[in-house]
C-alpha cells in the first residue's frame, strides 16, 4: 500500500538519470526529449530562435524565452524577460528550482519535467502532489480562520 502524503513532506530534488540528465515531456505532442546536463557554466535555452537548443513554434513564446542550468545534481530554470512569461505548475516566475513532475509552460507550450528517459518514476506524481498541497494550505488555513 502506498505511503499517504503528508502536506509538509519535502519532495525529492535531484534528478538520477545519467549525470543527472532531465527530461521534457511536450504535453500537447506526447514526445520526450531528454536534455543532458551542458558543460560547467553554460545553458540551454529555450525560445523561438533557430539558434536555441529547443526551438519552440509557438507564436505566444519569445525568441529567448528561458534557459536551464544544471547545479549538481538539481536543475534551475530562469525567465529571460520573455513577453508572456515562464510558468512552473501554474505559476508565474522569474527563476525556479525544478523537480520532477513540474510543469514548466513558455508560451503556450507546456512541459512536464521528468527524471531520466527510461524511468517512469512514481516519484514525480508524488512531488508534483506535494507542491500543489504545500500552494493550497495556506488558503484552506485563510478559509478556516474566517
Amino acid at each position: 500500500m502506498p505511503t499517504p502524503i503528508e502536506p509538509d513532506a519535502c519532495p525529492t530534488t535531484h534528478f538520477t538519470g545519467s549525470s543527472g540528465d532531465l527530461v521534457l515531456v511536450d504535453l500537447q505532442q506526447g514526445t520526450r526529449l531528454s536534455v543532458s546536463a551542458p558543460k560547467i557554466g553554460e545553458s540551454i535555452f529555450i525560445g523561438r530562435d533557430a539558434e536555441t537548443d529547443l526551438v519552440l513554434t509557438d507564436p505566444k513564446a519569445s525568441r529567448l524565452h528561458c534557459k536551464l542550468n544544471q547545479q549538481g545534481s538539481q536543475w534551475r530554470v530562469e525567465d529571460l524577460g520573455s513577453r508572456n512569461g515562464t510558468f512552473l505548475n501554474g505559476e508565474k516566475i522569474k527563476h525556479a528550482n525544478l523537480i520532477p513532475g513540474d510543469i514548466l509552460q513558455a508560451g503556450s507550450q507546456r512541459f512536464r519535467i521528468d527524471d531520466a528517459l527510461d524511468t517512469t518514476d512514481p516519484q514525480a506524481t508524488r512531488n508534483l502532489l506535494i507542491r500543489m498541497l504545500n500552494k493550497i494550505q495556506p488558503f484552506r488555513n485563510q478559509k478556516e480562520a474566517a
